[in-house]
């Protein structure tokens, strides 16, 4: 691993661990799907974007304030406003109701993150997808709730479809 990815780095072991701990603590609704406790290890392989999404709505937002609260640095501090806008940044986006007062809200929440990522993370490139996010606004305008066009609902149904025995057999399927 290059030098400016290790300093990029700001999960480490004891932190993951923290992090492990907790998701392995929270009480959660049953009808909520609860990620894996190893999902950083190497055995684990790649999250679901379900996973990532309750991660990020219920999880983190539970154990990272606690976590960087207990050792208030001033990195730990810019680094909870920078998760508290990205998280601000994907209620808004999966909210089920959208508004000009929303799309202006996640439009001033993504500009404080990305300032603060660009101090934070001086050494990480800005990538597309951080322009793309830029147009959110305007889509939430345009289109209403983004959630209706997200590949949420496709990835499940892609989940499901995966796990179906065709034995690689798929031409004795009807297809009617």
């Amino acid at each position: 691993m290059s030098d400016s990815l290790q300093s990029a780095c700001i999960f480490g072991n004891s932190l993951l661990s923290q992090i492990h701990h907790g998701l392995a603590n929270i009480i959660i609704p049953s009808w909520v799907d609860h990620p894996p406790t190893n999902f950083s290890s190497k055995t684990h392989g790649k999250l679901k974007a379900d996973h990532w999404l309750t991660l990020f709505t219920i999880f983190f937002p539970l154990i990272l304030p606690e976590i960087w609260s207990t050792t208030p640095s001033q990195k730990n501090l810019s680094l909870l406003k920078n998760f508290h806008n990205l998280v601000a940044c994907t209620h808004v986006i999966i909210s089920h109701m959208t508004s000009a007062s929303a799309a202006q809200q996640f439009s001033d929440h993504f500009f404080q993150y990305c300032h603060s990522s660009q101090s934070l993370f001086p050494h990480i490139k800005s990538h597309p997808n951080h322009h793309y996010a830029m147009h959110i606004p305007d889509l939430l305008c345009f289109w209403g709730p983004l959630i209706k066009l997200s590949e949420y609902p496709y990835e499940r149904h892609n989940g499901l479809l995966q796990h179906i025995q065709t034995n690689k057999h798929l031409c004795k399927f009807s297809y009617q």
